[in-house]
């Protein structure tokens, strides 16, 4: 191993994960991974978490090789196990990290694997994503593979051989599973760092292309910029980023026809004179009420229905958590103060006497029902969204307006489409993106008048190394490197700071 310093090692070791719906056919996405890779002269190592179950004794006995239907259920049971027993929703990934940190030494001190990617197959549960993010900052990337339902559906009846009603079950369990150590897939998705699909969504780009795209930007290509879709959406999430809601923030923001960002909003109170509050002396959000009006008014109509029902006093409380949990009452909305982040935008742009007709909508989450029809009759063209939202009804109630192209239908000219976003998130934009803003290296386009060539080889750095190091280290090799310079100057070795020296 080279000798570490403040110098970043040039061929650092990454780890990339994947996250998906049961359904689909990630062996695409591995071998498109592993032969780009390949172009840097780096070698990919697969992680598969879920082999940790099939290692665990207590567990082995369940387990179960065929038929393809029992393969998969009895290994879904014994994650939702291992999870229980361990009381960690992160279990399984923490585990195949242990089994990692075991290969990187032979008796002596652990060592990274440079020019290597450790590929973990797969992430099921938001948990397993914050763990990996502490551990590996930013040499650690989400990537987030969709495909649509149908196409899911499609491929676990007929290369898997599962039946139909069968391979709805799995898909649905997948998703949202009600046990509490179950998988989140729906609520893991949407933390990715970037998004590919195995449906053309655009004629333009496929999957292969969107992830050779991906890994040029994380070896530093100087020339990728933001699409229209991923400038306006990294947009929409700055947007959000204001809320102050009390439930989660939301953005959005509009373009117009011709693709231009005419508007963005959040989910936050409306205020007198148009527009939303900002802080200040005049702030008439919930959070300064200290309370949300639309939880209240929940609690109030659950009251009204248990004394209408005359329950007894000694089964309300169970009553109650029934039907705040389990009812269509959890998904009532409209007693917020709150204006929706889609709505906000669309208001904005009428605000400035900005059309969005013909225009695209991006949301960071899938749009209610109740945004969903303003939206329609607004004139918009396309929806674009990240997080996913199982409450919303808009497919159902403006079937005749909207094309969901999640569960597999097709984009027709006279329906609105709803698509989930494709291409690199807003969480790793800047690093991504920025010549000099983001984390790591600069970006160099030109060298003098000429402009500088790029292309994947052995010789591409990575953009923002990761260290096998920690602060205290640094601080130790920047001590050792100021000595050395201050030696060569013939000038005695820098003294401790004084920690009396702030207050004097």
């Amino acid at each position: 191993m080279e000798r570490s310093s403040l110098s970043t090692h040039r061929h650092s070791e990454l780890v990339i994960a994947l996250v998906y719906p049961l359904g689909t056919d990630r062996e695409l996405v591995i071998r498109a991974l592993r032969n780009h890779l390949a172009k840097f002269d780096y070698a990919t190592r697969v992680v598969r978490v879920s082999e940790q179950f099939e290692r665990l004794n207590e567990l082995q006995k369940g387990l179960k090789d065929s038929p393809e239907y029992n393969r998969i259920a009895t290994r879904m049971e014994a994650g939702n196990k291992a999870r229980e027993l361990a009381k960690r929703a992160d279990f399984a990934t923490l585990a195949a990290i242990s089994a990692v940190s075991k290969t990187r030494s032979s008796g002596g001190d652990p060592e990274p694997f440079l020019r290597t990617v450790l590929l973990i197959d797969s992430l099921k549960r938001p948990e397993e994503v914050a763990m990996l993010r502490r551990i590996y900052g930013a040499g650690f990337f989400l990537l987030g593979v969709f495909a649509s339902e149908a196409t899911r559906r499609r491929y676990l009846t007929d290369d898997k051989n599962i039946p139909a009603v069968d391979a709805a079950t799995l898909m649905d369990r997948d998703l949202d599973e009600i046990d509490a150590y179950g998988q989140r897939t729906t609520s893991t998705f949407h933390l990715a760092d970037v998004f590919v699909s195995l449906d053309n969504l655009c004629a333009e780009s496929d999957y292969k292309s969107e992830i050779w795209r991906f890994l040029d930007l994380v070896f530093n290509h100087p020339y990728h910029t933001p699409t229209r879709d991923e400038n306006a959406m990294f947009l929409a999430y700055a947007a959000s980023f204001r809320s102050g809601d009390l439930s989660r923030q939301v953005g959005a923001a509009v373009t117009s026809a011709s693709g231009d960002v005419i508007a963005v909003g959040c989910n936050d109170v409306p205020r007198y004179g148009g527009g939303l509050y900002w802080p200040g002396q005049d702030d008439q959000r919930d959070w300064r009420r200290g309370h949300d009006s639309n939880h209240m008014r929940r609690e109030q109509i659950i009251s009204e229905v248990l004394s209408a029902l005359e329950v007894p006093n000694d089964q309300r409380d169970d009553f109650r958590t029934r039907l705040a949990e389990a009812s269509p009452l959890k998904d009532i909305t409209e007693y917020g103060r709150a204006v929706h982040a889609e709505m906000e935008a669309l208001l904005a742009a009428g605000r400035t006497g900005c059309s969005p007709l013909g225009g695209t909508l991006y949301t960071t989450t899938f749009p209610c029902h109740n945004c969903a029809r303003h939206i329609v009759a607004a004139g918009v063209r396309r929806v674009v969204y990240v997080e996913p939202y199982p409450k919303s009804k808009a497919g159902e109630l403006h079937a005749d307006s909207i094309s969901l192209t999640d569960q597999g239908e097709s984009h027709r000219e006279d329906r609105l489409s709803f698509e989930p976003f494709v291409g690199v998130g807003p969480r790793r934009y800047v690093d991504l993106f920025s010549i000099g803003l983001g984390g790591g290296r600069h970006k160099r386009r030109k060298s003098g008048p000429d402009i500088l060539q790029w292309s994947p080889s052995g010789e591409s750095e990575v953009r923002i190394p990761m260290l096998p190091t920690s602060y205290l280290d640094r601080e130790r090799f920047a001590a050792d490197e100021i000595a050395e310079t201050l030696g060569l100057l013939g000038e005695p070795s820098s003294a401790p700071i004084d920690e009396e020296s702030e207050h004097s």
